[in-house]
């Protein structure tokens, strides 16, 4: 076995596959010496044909990227104060620095070599550090080694004077997808030119960049991509970044769109498949469309970023991404707030409320819910016709929250509100407004049971099915869950009443349109089951 490192500093790096370069010299000891192996570093394919398996380094695992992190340390009072720690508490502490360092041997040793503190608290050094992190990953004091292994940006830049200058172009603008370029993406073809899969080869045949063949995906380490965006603000910057983010604006649109789309009718199994496809898409370009948001709004524009946002919402929710909707549109309603779109700030804001309450963060919400609420009515009092319906599902929102905070009472003035603006609504344009008078009335009547009327209650959900009785005839798949729902909740309520009569039509009315409870047995003669556990809470519709 001879093990051969660095064999990019012995040749000349456009002979590397000729008889003068490595590969060459290398296919003669292998003639030479049939039983020869060899175990060889370098920055592009040596040239050998089959006689070559490439293999790409992987990042270490936590425990032996933590283990090589703390045997680096040379300061004893933090490599001492670190190992106290034990290794769950380790892997959060050290987390901002393996994520940034990619756990990649050479970056964590030269990390830790650096690693001192100026009087700073430890989780406050670890956030620097990871921060400052090509500066970090630089050890002047290493005298006796060589540059590439005394500095990653001095490695770095082995590799990158081997690339040629389209594939230099393309590396520095990837530094600008942290979720990585999806090769089949077409769209991608006019924002990094027709030949950015070739160059892309060439910067993943030397190290640069990574290639998932499972997912058809190139990306970077995060020292890499710091690297990369270095040379991105050399050279086009942010006139790029800017191309790039309405890209994604226009891809969080397209896919946001048809996430949003109810399946209808006889193509409601083609629009399911599309909303699986768009959810999918969104998926894997997250990491993308987060970054493009983040930089529009850092570069307090903020448009570009409310319509990722924009499409993004659905999405978020059906992922259960709270702590990202609720950050996310909260800084698109500051933003549009500042450049005094109160229609934006007022929407993004019920949106970062909705999200706060799934994260049990109520009076967060309650604040943005009712600013956006007092919104909402200025735009409505001067042209009700073109807000009315936003100021009632601000409305809806706001009720059912106050709901959730133990104050009934005032929760039914609000939804009590909502449905008259629905209902005024819908005179005008009953197949637009109807669907959500319904909802609204589904709302207000749960709150009138929990204020002890049962018998308003009744009255509200009995007008709320027959709304969704129309329309489920129409159009069966779009409203057939919600009509389930609110059939739920009359049964409940006519069972307060000891109207066991009218509850055990709502349940087979309900089971008829495919609701069955989780533990429901149906008798052979065709009978429903008792009230369930979700109608005796009550639900939304």
């Amino acid at each position: 076995m001879l093990l051969l490192d660095n064999l990019d500093d012995l040749f000349d790096p456009s002979a590397a596959a000729g008889p003068d370069g490595p590969g060459g010299l290398l296919k003669d000891c292998l003639t030479a010496s049939p039983g020869l192996r060899l175990l060889a570093t370098c920055r592009h394919p040596l040239g050998l044909g089959s006689d070559e398996e490439p293999f790409e380094v992987d990042p270490l695992r936590d425990e032996e990227a933590i283990r090589l992190f703390l045997e680096s340390v040379p300061d004893r009072d933090v490599r001492s104060e670190l190992a106290s720690l034990g290794l769950e508490l380790l892997k959060v502490t050290l987390g901002p620095i393996l994520d940034a360092t990619g756990r990649m041997p050479l970056d964590l040793v030269l990390a830790a070599h650096r690693l001192t503190r100026h009087g700073e608290s430890l989780p406050t050094l670890m956030e620097r550090s990871a921060r400052e992190l090509l500066d970090l990953l630089e050890d002047p004091s290493l005298k006796h080694l060589l540059p590439r292994h005394r500095s990653r940006r001095a490695s770095l830049e082995l590799s990158y004077r081997r690339l040629s200058v389209r594939a230099r172009r393309l590396f520095a603008r990837l530094s600008f997808f942290p979720g990585g370029a999806y090769r089949p993406l077409t769209p991608l073809d006019g924002l990094l030119g027709q030949g950015w899969r070739e160059a892309a080869e060439q910067a993943s045949h030397l190290g640069l960049l990574r290639y998932d063949r499972e997912r058809q995906r190139y990306s970077m380490l995060n020292p890499v991509r710091e690297y990369a965006r270095e040379k991105l603000d050399g050279d086009e910057g942010d006139r790029f970044r800017r191309r790039a983010a309405r890209l994604w604006a226009e891809f969080a649109g397209r896919f946001g769109g048809a996430l949003s789309q109810s399946a209808s009718g006889a193509d409601a199994e083609a629009d399911a498949n599309a909303r699986g496809g768009a959810l999918a898409a969104l998926a894997a370009e997250e990491g993308n469309l987060l970054a493009a948001a983040d930089w529009d709004l850092a570069q307090g524009r903020g448009r570009l970023a409310q319509a990722i946002a924009g499409g993004l919402g659905e999405y978020l929710g059906l992922r259960a991404r709270w702590h990202v909707a609720a950050a996310l549109h909260a800084r698109v309603a500051e933003a549009a707030r500042a450049r005094r779109d109160a229609l934006g700030a007022a929407g993004f804001a019920v949106n970062a409320a909705n999200a706060l309450d799934e994260l049990g963060r109520r009076q967060e919400a309650r604040t943005l819910l009712e600013g956006a609420v007092g919104s909402f009515r200025r735009l409505a009092s001067r042209r009700p016709e073109a807000y009315g319906a936003h100021l009632a599902s601000s409305l809806d929102n706001l009720g059912n929250l106050l709901a959730a905070l133990g104050d009934p009472q005032a929760a039914r003035a609000t939804l009590q509100e909502a449905v008259d603006l629905y209902r005024s609504l819908a005179q005008r344009l009953p197949d637009r407004f109807l669907p959500d008078l319904a909802g609204s009335l589904n709302n207000l009547g749960n709150r009138l049971a929990d204020l002890g009327d049962p018998q308003s209650a009744r009255a509200t959900l009995q007008e709320a099915v027959n709304i969704y009785r129309q329309f489920f005839a129409r159009l069966p798949d779009a409203f057939r869950r919600r009509l389930i729902v609110t059939l739920l909740n009359l049964a409940r309520f006519c069972a307060a009443l000891a109207d066991e009569t009218a509850a055990q039509a709502a349940l087979a009315e309900a089971w008829e349109l495919g609701w069955r409870p989780a533990a429901a047995q149906s008798d052979e003669a065709g009978g429903t089951p008792a009230l369930p556990a979700e109608a005796a809470r009550g639900a939304k519709a």
